[in-house]
């Protein structure tokens, strides 16, 4: 399909806002997602990509040749809004058939191009429909199949499953994906949810006030977050006060935190006081009389779908848990506890400067 490469995008707005340099490429085939919280400036680079906004400085290229000037709709791409953008008065097959018929395809190439995407999409039953007569997932579907209609190069998507219920939202993550790489179109998909970028994505760009911080796979950014916002932002890490120990040289370090002396992955000076990060999983909850965990405190507990989210006092530090409920059936409030960090699961994340 196509290669997308962003250098050193960058643009202003008049309320001071800035996004870049954003630096990205996104591979021939592969379905990227740009993650962060609102505002982070995701959407923006997305429709700076399309066309829509222009930048300021910097080069969007596709298969390198540079789309400077080149307007939306000679870029071959095709995008999902979060709002949908159908056509209220026309039908379904309308709307479909909407960017062939301008593209000046023939009626027997729409009305196959229509049917293959409805048969894709399971859709084709409301071909003669309207829009309004659609629910929300309905219309979500046929708004892929009219991006995808005129077989465009390259698939955008900006937060297309937000405003569905979480049901829904994980079969068409999982029906997306699928299309994806059915298709082989490039995509690049916006969402603030990290669970829906893990789903379907090959690669994640963690985007925070206008710049990417860390691009990787789901895994690669899960379990080594380059900055405290990563590690925080994506599963929710904990950010803890370290003092280094000792460094071993080889990439790991001992540090005291949380009033115990521990294992950690990174660098640092000893002596000096660093940020390490830990996953809410990795924080395991034991008995009180465990000779080697550390003495904790329940302060507060949420119950989830088979998970309990537990916020410990440890030695003064606030930590959050995550346990599975049958693991600690009997956990409550205020409760005191002993505590033990995973080995290995510790990780620096920034240093003094």
């Amino acid at each position: 399909m196509v290669r997308v490469e962003v250098e050193g995008m960058v643009r202003r707005f008049a309320d001071g806002t800035r996004i870049g340099p954003i630096d990205l490429t996104v591979e021939d085939g592969e379905l990227m997602c740009l993650l962060g919280p609102s505002g982070s400036g995701k959407s923006t680079t997305l429709r700076m990509i399309a066309g829509f906004i222009s930048a300021e400085s910097g080069h969007v290229k596709f298969d390198g040749r540079d789309m400077a000037g080149v307007p939306p709709r000679a870029r071959g791409i095709g995008m999902v809004f979060q709002w949908h953008a159908l056509f209220p008065n026309m039908s379904v097959m309308e709307n479909i058939a909407f960017g062939p018929d301008i593209a000046g395809w023939t009626e027997s190439q729409i009305r196959e191009r229509v049917l293959e995407l409805s048969d894709m999409l399971e859709i084709r039953h409301l071909l003669g429909r309207r829009v309004r007569e659609l629910s929300g997932g309905e219309q979500q579907r046929v708004s892929l199949a009219r991006a995808l209609a005129t077989r465009p190069s390259l698939l955008l998507l900006d937060e297309p499953l937000s405003s569905l219920d979480l049901v829904l939202r994980e079969r068409l993550q999982s029906e997306i994906r699928s299309i994806q790489k059915r298709l082989g179109v490039t995509t690049v998909y916006v969402t603030h949810s990290q669970e829906e970028a893990f789903a379907i994505a090959d690669r994640v760009a963690v985007l925070n006030e206008g710049v990417v911080l860390q691009t990787g796979t789901p895994r690669q950014i899960y379990d080594m977050p380059s900055s405290a916002f990563v590690a925080s932002f994506v599963g929710r890490g904990n950010l803890l006060d370290a003092v280094v120990l000792e460094d071993y040289k080889n990439g790991r370090l001992s540090v005291e935190v949380c009033g115990g002396v521990f294992q950690a992955i990174g660098s640092g000076a000893v002596g000096t006081r660093v940020t390490v990060t830990i996953k809410p999983e990795d924080v395991i909850i034991t008995a009180r009389d465990d000779p080697h965990g550390l003495p904790a405190r329940v302060v507060a507990l949420t119950c989830g779908l088979g998970m309990t989210r537990a916020l410990l006092d440890i030695n003064g530090i606030r930590v959050t848990s995550l346990t599975a409920q049958r693991e600690l059936p009997h956990l409550s409030e205020d409760a005191h506890v002993n505590v033990q960090l995973r080995d290995g699961s510790l990780r620096v994340v920034s240093k003094p400067s």
